[in-house]
């Protein structure tokens, strides 16, 4: 490396923050210009959803969540868009990536009470429901976001998949449960678009 610039190509950028949601559009641009002046290729944004409290119902097992996108109230079960600048926070950060030339790596919905219980005791059908809301969300998230521009490159599958022995036993599992049906959902959409994960 022959300049300052990191030596890495992106970064996370967590959003899931009450500062931050509430950036308007120039603060936006100015965080994104500064990252380009690294030298860096894309961000991540983690966490687009998250979880509201610890209402767990039939309807929703993994309690209610709330989106920093637009979502219209009822379009997908147990997300509802929180209100006021938050909603619109993924928007800008998109908004000063197509303009500065750089790519962009969408987070979905974090569940805190989907990562217990991994730890507890797996389930195949809390595995499934999360990864039946992370496909629709990713849908959603598609359809608002995917231009021609190239910006959208992928999808980050929430899921950070631990290497302690707890995890192990479960992980054939939560592939064929949980990342294939993302992984399956995300390609079906745009084979370029990458689908991943971030084990430890």
């Amino acid at each position: 490396n022959t300049d300052d610039s990191p030596m890495l190509d992106g970064v996370f950028v967590a959003i899931d923050n009450d500062a931050v949601l509430q950036w308007n559009q120039s603060q936006w641009m100015r965080e994104v210009a500064a990252m380009r002046r690294l030298n860096l290729k894309f961000f991540v944004i983690p966490h687009l959803a998250r979880p509201t409290g610890t209402n767990v119902s039939r309807a929703c097992p993994l309690g209610t969540f709330e989106s920093f996108f637009p979502l219209s109230a009822g379009q997908i079960a147990c997300l509802h868009a929180r209100p006021g600048q938050a909603q619109l926070a993924a928007t800008r950060a998109i908004r000063a990536a197509v303009a500065h030339g750089m790519h962009v790596h969408l987070g979905l919905a974090s569940a805190r009470r989907y990562k217990e219980q991994m730890q507890l005791n797996y389930s195949d059908v809390l595995s499934r429901t999360y990864a039946a809301m992370q496909v629709a969300i990713l849908h959603h998230l598609y359809a608002l976001f995917h231009d021609d521009s190239g910006t959208l490159a992928g999808f980050y599958t929430e899921v950070e998949e631990s290497n302690f022995h707890s995890w192990k036993e479960h992980l054939p599992r939560l592939a064929a449960n949980y990342l294939a049906p993302l992984a399956h959902a995300i390609k079906s959409l745009d084979n370029r678009l990458l689908a991943w994960a971030s084990p430890y």
